[in-house]
This record gives structure tokens, sequence and C-alpha cells, in this order.
């Protein structure tokens, strides 16, 4: 015997915001959460905020769109530096974005070592209003505890230039993602766009150490050389043109504007 079907009414289904609306509710928490952590909306790009240190480095955290659900992204530089890779390209060049999630598994978030049982999930939902303003709260949290340790290392174009360089991560790593799996990327490979990632990891070091300069640009070369040679996303054709003018930018010796402190 089957218990009597209930009469009782069903709930009516919640109203599915559309992608537009979930963003845009989604955007508007983060921007109020973020200002408490001293991040201002950036007006020259989308879903983008920005906070600048007294000595002029940048920390960044935007959204990544690509796919329905948003996703954490970071980035760090200085102006003086933006300033060569758009000489270098002859764009106005945007700050090249690393995946916070990826940070995370390479072991690169200090004081966040990699925990299969308390990894957070860098994916939030925006489809309904009910998921946005969850997605708000752990969004916030999440920038907290990974992004802003992060930021907080990187202070100073020697810490930059540390971070990007450096053969050990802060803690252990994912299985399968530890600092050789990218080994034809080097620190480039830590960017969203590998090409642009490796022209500003070339100018930290160049700046940063300026009697290596000239090793600098004969690894950065080596290594576009190879990306083209194996096919690998991010071997841009022009590559190899705006490392020349890239390092005939910063001339033979280093320029006193650039030290930061």
């Amino acid at each position: 015997m089957f218990p009597p079907r209930s009469t009782a009414p069903r709930p009516a289904p919640k109203a599915k915001l559309k992608p537009a609306e979930g963003l845009a509710r989604f955007v508007a928490g983060a921007t109020t959460a973020l200002a408490k952590l001293g991040f201002a909306t950036d007006a020259r790009a989308k879903s983008t905020w920005t906070r600048s240190l007294p000595n002029g480095v940048v920390h960044q955290i935007s959204l990544n769109l690509g796919t329905r659900e948003p996703r954490p992204n970071v980035a760090v530089g200085d102006p003086e530096l933006m300033t060569l890779l758009s000489r270098a390209t002859g764009m106005d060049e945007p700050l090249p974005t690393m995946g916070l999630e990826y940070l995370y598994f390479r072991g690169l978030v200090p004081g966040q070592p990699w925990n299969e049982r308390g990894r957070a999930s860098f994916n939030y939902e925006i489809c309904h209003a009910e998921c946005v303003d969850k997605s708000v709260v752990t969004f916030a949290r999440e920038v907290a505890r990974f992004a802003v340790p992060l930021f907080e290392q990187l202070g100073t174009l020697a810490s930059l230039d540390d971070f990007f360089h450096r053969t050990k991560p802060y803690g252990p790593a994912r299985k399968n993602w530890e600092m050789d799996r990218e080994a034809a990327s080097g620190p480039a490979g830590h960017f969203w766009r590998a090409d642009r990632g490796l022209l500003l990891v070339t100018a930290v070091a160049a700046v940063a150490r300026p009697k290596a300069r000239k090793a600098t640009f004969t690894d950065a070369r080596q290594r576009a050389k190879q990306w083209q040679r194996r096919h690998i996303y991010g071997a841009s054709k022009s590559l190899l043109a705006e490392l020349d003018t890239l390092e005939a930018t910063l001339g033979p010796a280093p320029r006193a504007r650039l030290k930061l402190t």
C-alpha cells in the first residue's frame, strides 16, 4: 500500500535570475565586502577591485567570468612596471591575472597549505538571489583567507621577485601540482596569459636584480622559443620582439625610479 498523496500545495519555485542580473547583484555585494578590506572598484575594468600601497605596489582582485559561476583572480604589480609592459607591447596593458585557486593548489598562498578536507569552493553561484547572497559571504571570506595573506607577502619589488622566481612553495601543494609541474612555462605559468606573465616576471627580475639582467633576458628568450617550438599556449608571435623592446627600454643600467622600498 502506498501512502496517500499529499494534497498540500507545492511551494512555488524560486525565481531564477538572468546571468547579468545575478552577476550585477554579486558585484554589488562584493564591492561592499571588499571595501572593508581596503579595495575599491577599478574604473578601468569590469568586476575588478584594487588597492595601492604607499610605495606604488598595486593589489588587484577580479572575477574570472569564463564559466557560469564567477571565480576569483588576483594580480599584483606597480605602475612603473606596467608602463614597461605597455611600451613593450605597444598597448595599454592591464595587470596580468592569476587564478587564486590555482595559487592555492600550488602551495603559493602563505599560511594556507593545500588541504583536501579544508579546501575552499572558489566558484560562486549566482543563479538565484539566495545563492548570490551566500556566494558574496563565501567570496569575502575566501578573499580574506587566501588573497589577503598573499598580498601581505607581496609589498615590495624584492618580494615580487621572490614570489615569481622561488623554487619552493610556501607550503605543501596539491598532489601533482608541485613546482615543477609546468617547467616549460616557469613562473609565467602562474598567469592566465602566459605571454604577458613572462613579460611581467622578466621586468620584475630585470629591475630587482640589475646585475643579472642579461641572464634574465636570455632565459626569457629561451623560454619563449621553447613555447613556439612546442606550440605551447601563450607563445604569441610577437613575444620575442616584445622582449627585445622591453630590454631596450630598460637599458644597461637600472633606473632609480623603479626601485620600490
